[in-house]
């Protein structure tokens, strides 16, 4: 999981669950959130290949195989900065937002990661394969991850 995009990941689902969880509970699980103070805290690894043209920051998680995952990637929105001395600022930017899923298999290792394409934010999933030590990459195909009824 690459930084950049607010990121989510939603367990055992193929679609995108409602965000209405003050109720029932947070679903799913956060896995990345842009800004500064995060390139600071380093990656967390687990010990998956690396391909050469890796992004700086990332993450990395185990996942259950054979169960499907929803990812949602969001990126735009209000952010308040604060300048110290200055006083502060807001940056606006459009939102966009992409939720794609697909059914990770027993054994392998993937990589995913949010990217700006001609018609808005899309999602890119890779399965890593290691052949000595050089780490390449297959695309896999994602899903279209609609709303939860």
């Amino acid at each position: 999981m690459y930084l950049g995009a607010y990121s989510h990941f939603y367990f055992n689902t193929t679609c995108e669950p409602n965000d209405s969880w003050l109720l029932k509970g947070p679903p799913g699980m956060d896995v990345a959130v842009p800004g500064f103070t995060r390139a600071l805290a380093g990656n967390t690894t687990i010990g998956m290949p690396l391909p050469d043209d890796a992004y700086k920051y990332y993450d990395e998680y185990v996942v259950n195989a054979n169960q499907p995952l929803t990812m949602t990637f969001q990126i735009g929105g209000q952010r308040i900065i604060d300048m110290g001395a200055v006083g502060t600022t807001t940056i606006s930017q459009r939102v966009d937002h992409v939720a794609r899923s697909f059914v990770p298999q027993p054994g392998l290792d993937y990589e995913v990661f949010p990217y700006e394409a001609k018609w808005g934010l899309e999602t890119k999933l890779r399965q890593l394969h290691v052949n000595g030590k050089q780490v390449s990459t297959t695309d896999v195909e994602l899903a279209r991850a609609s709303r939860c009824p």
